[in-house]
């Protein structure tokens, strides 16, 4: 049942072991996520303070409360609401804040402006920034063979796409695609790839 009343919400310094993990908290921690989340804590402190119900069950940042257990850390700053949320309010809420990102990286910005190693250091995967897709320039010179269109590649199922590979990672990344049908030219890795295979590249 939803409400018009507006929520307002305020800081509030609770003592870390008077909050509690939501117990349908559906986010799964990953190692190395944690461990990212445990440099950027160590350096620049708790920047995004935890969100809480008023009985102090975690609503965001579960993982920022199970990092802080491992320190020193016996108060935290928590953003709490002015009234307490019901149980349906604090399931759409906890989706919502894990999920309604307005945004996306511009890997272009990245790559021009940014060192890689201190990405990865950063939080990045390598797997992340090893490869760039776009569609093939239909401008390529031909090799001899029947170049098919863009019609005939969606008949059977095909996606043309280029493969990018950052130097150090080439030759491994090279083997991964050795099931692919894949021809080399120059730095680049030229192939038709099933749009099977590519929903369940991870890359």
């Amino acid at each position: 049942m939803k409400t018009n009343t507006k929520i307002r919400w305020y800081n509030e310094l609770r003592p870390l072991d008077s909050l509690t993990p939501w117990e349908k908290n559906p986010r799964i921690m990953k190692a190395k996520g944690m461990k990212d989340l445990k440099k950027s804590i160590e350096r620049f402190g708790l920047a995004e303070p935890i969100v809480i119900n008023q009985d102090g069950t975690i609503i965001g940042g579960h993982a920022r409360y199970y990092t802080l257990q491992e320190g020193s850390v016996d108060e935290v700053q928590c953003y709490v609401p002015d009234r307490n949320l019901s149980e349906k309010e604090l399931e759409e809420l906890n989706i919502r804040l894990n999920k309604n990102i307005a945004g996306d990286f511009d890997f272009e910005m990245l790559e021009d402006n940014f060192d890689v190693e201190e990405l990865i250091d950063w939080g990045y995967d390598e797997s992340e920034l090893v490869f760039d897709f776009s569609l093939m320039d239909q401008e390529e010179e031909d090799h001899g063979e029947h170049e098919l269109s863009e019609n005939e590649m969606e008949q059977l199922g095909l996606s043309a796409i280029t493969f990018v590979f950052l130097d150090h990672k080439a030759d491994e990344l090279k083997s991964l695609l050795k099931d692919m049908s894949v021809e080399e030219k120059g730095e680049h890795v030229y192939g038709c790839v099933k749009k099977e295979y590519l929903r369940n590249l991870e890359c």
